[in-house]
């Protein structure tokens, strides 16, 4: 089982509008991946302008980045903002944002020393 399938294990639930459950992880190799927004899952009707779901999306990209973590992994996550359902479009998924692991430097210290 690779990195990623073990951040998709804490991703898949994520809350989404409705719980259309809505993203997916498409793993491009070890380092990258993508975060696609399928249409037809979302709710074009209600969300027209995809308000709602790009809060849900990233608070999915933020469940796989603290999963990364936990994994020993950074996660970078670059979102791109482009409009959702452009030209009403309701079945081409759509790109997201573009995710990349690294091994992560040093932990994050939760207190700061006194």
């Amino acid at each position: 089982m690779t990195i990623w399938h073990e951040i998709g294990r804490y991703a898949q639930r994520c809350p989404s509008p409705h719980n259309t459950q809505p993203f997916r992880l498409k793993v491009l190799d070890d380092a990258r991946a993508e975060l696609i927004f399928l249409p037809r899952r979302g709710l074009y009707v209600a969300d027209p302008f995809g308000r709602f779901t790009w809060l849900t999306a990233g608070i999915f990209a933020e469940i796989c980045r603290i999963a990364a973590h936990g994994l020993g992994h950074e996660l970078l996550v670059e979102f791109d903002h482009s409009p959702m359902y452009a030209g009403g479009d309701v079945e081409r998924p759509q790109i997201l944002a573009h995710l990349r692991l690294s091994p992560r430097r040093r932990p994050y210290r939760i207190f700061l020393p006194a």
